[in-house]
Protein backbone atom coordinates (compact mmCIF):
# COMPACT_ATOMS: atom_id res chain seq x y z
CA UNK A 1 0.00 0.00 0.00
CA UNK A 2 1.38 3.42 -0.94
CA UNK A 3 1.43 5.92 1.92
CA UNK A 4 0.20 9.41 1.08
CA UNK A 5 2.16 12.44 2.21
CA UNK A 6 -0.46 14.44 4.09
CA UNK A 7 -2.48 15.65 1.14
CA UNK A 8 -6.07 15.02 0.35
CA UNK A 9 -7.10 13.30 -2.88
CA UNK A 10 -7.21 16.70 -4.57
CA UNK A 11 -3.51 17.15 -3.77
CA UNK A 12 -4.06 19.97 -1.25
CA UNK A 13 -1.57 20.04 1.62
CA UNK A 14 -3.07 19.66 5.07
CA UNK A 15 0.17 19.42 7.08
CA UNK A 16 -0.40 22.77 8.83
CA UNK A 17 -3.73 21.44 10.06
CA UNK A 18 -1.97 19.14 12.55
CA UNK A 19 -1.08 21.80 15.13
CA UNK A 20 -3.74 22.25 17.79
CA UNK A 21 -6.29 19.88 16.35
CA UNK A 22 -7.98 17.07 18.27
CA UNK A 23 -7.35 13.49 17.14
CA UNK A 24 -10.98 12.82 16.23
CA UNK A 25 -11.28 16.07 14.30
CA UNK A 26 -8.14 15.15 12.36
CA UNK A 27 -9.52 11.72 11.49
CA UNK A 28 -12.84 13.20 10.37
CA UNK A 29 -11.17 15.89 8.26
CA UNK A 30 -8.94 13.40 6.45
CA UNK A 31 -11.76 10.90 6.01
CA UNK A 32 -14.09 13.50 4.53
CA UNK A 33 -11.33 14.99 2.33
CA UNK A 34 -10.76 11.51 0.90
CA UNK A 35 -14.47 10.94 0.33
CA UNK A 36 -14.64 8.00 2.75
CA UNK A 37 -17.70 7.31 4.89
CA UNK A 38 -17.58 6.35 8.54
CA UNK A 39 -18.90 2.91 7.57
CA UNK A 40 -16.14 2.41 5.00
CA UNK A 41 -13.47 3.33 7.54
CA UNK A 42 -15.08 1.10 10.17
CA UNK A 43 -15.12 -1.82 7.74
CA UNK A 44 -11.44 -1.31 6.92
CA UNK A 45 -10.36 -1.42 10.57
CA UNK A 46 -12.79 -4.12 11.65
CA UNK A 47 -15.03 -2.01 13.85
CA UNK A 48 -18.46 -0.38 13.78
CA UNK A 49 -19.60 2.96 12.39
CA UNK A 50 -20.60 4.01 15.92
CA UNK A 51 -16.99 3.55 17.07
CA UNK A 52 -15.69 5.82 14.29
CA UNK A 53 -18.35 8.40 15.19
CA UNK A 54 -17.34 8.27 18.85
CA UNK A 55 -13.64 8.66 17.96
CA UNK A 56 -14.35 11.63 15.69
CA UNK A 57 -16.43 13.41 18.32
CA UNK A 58 -13.96 12.70 21.12
CA UNK A 59 -16.30 10.43 23.06
CA UNK A 60 -13.98 7.46 22.49
CA UNK A 61 -10.25 7.60 23.14
CA UNK A 62 -7.93 5.33 21.19
CA UNK A 63 -4.39 4.11 21.67
CA UNK A 64 -1.57 3.94 19.15
CA UNK A 65 -2.77 0.53 17.97
CA UNK A 66 -6.08 1.95 16.72
CA UNK A 67 -4.39 5.13 15.49
CA UNK A 68 -2.16 2.89 13.37
CA UNK A 69 -5.14 0.90 12.07
CA UNK A 70 -6.91 4.11 11.11
CA UNK A 71 -3.81 5.58 9.44
CA UNK A 72 -3.19 2.42 7.41
CA UNK A 73 -6.85 2.12 6.42
CA UNK A 74 -6.79 5.69 5.15
CA UNK A 75 -3.40 5.30 3.45
CA UNK A 76 -1.53 7.79 5.63
CA UNK A 77 1.63 7.64 7.71
CA UNK A 78 1.15 7.00 11.43
CA UNK A 79 3.43 9.94 12.42
CA UNK A 80 0.89 12.81 12.42
CA UNK A 81 -1.80 10.64 14.02
CA UNK A 82 0.66 9.60 16.75
CA UNK A 83 1.81 13.17 17.33
CA UNK A 84 -1.73 14.40 17.91
CA UNK A 85 -2.72 11.41 20.05
CA UNK A 86 0.37 11.51 22.26
CA UNK A 87 0.20 15.28 22.70
CA UNK A 88 -3.45 14.98 23.77
CA UNK A 89 -2.48 12.38 26.35
CA UNK A 90 0.48 14.45 27.61
CA UNK A 91 -1.68 17.55 28.02
CA UNK A 92 -3.93 15.61 30.40
CA UNK A 93 -0.94 15.37 32.75
CA UNK A 94 0.82 18.65 32.05
CA UNK A 95 -0.60 21.23 29.62
CA UNK A 96 2.88 22.64 28.98
CA UNK A 97 4.26 19.39 27.49
CA UNK A 98 4.39 18.71 23.77
CA UNK A 99 6.41 16.37 21.57
CA UNK A 100 7.40 16.52 17.94
CA UNK A 101 7.16 13.36 15.84
CA UNK A 102 8.29 13.38 12.25
CA UNK A 103 8.17 10.63 9.69
CA UNK A 104 11.42 9.83 7.95
CA UNK A 105 11.23 10.56 4.24
CA UNK A 106 11.80 7.56 2.04
CA UNK A 107 14.80 7.85 -0.23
Amino acid sequence: MKIKHMTNKGGDSIREFIDGVAFGEYVRTLREADGMTQQELADKIGSKKQFISAVETGREKVGLDYANRIAIAMGYSLAPFAKILINEQLKEYDPTLEIDIRSKKAS
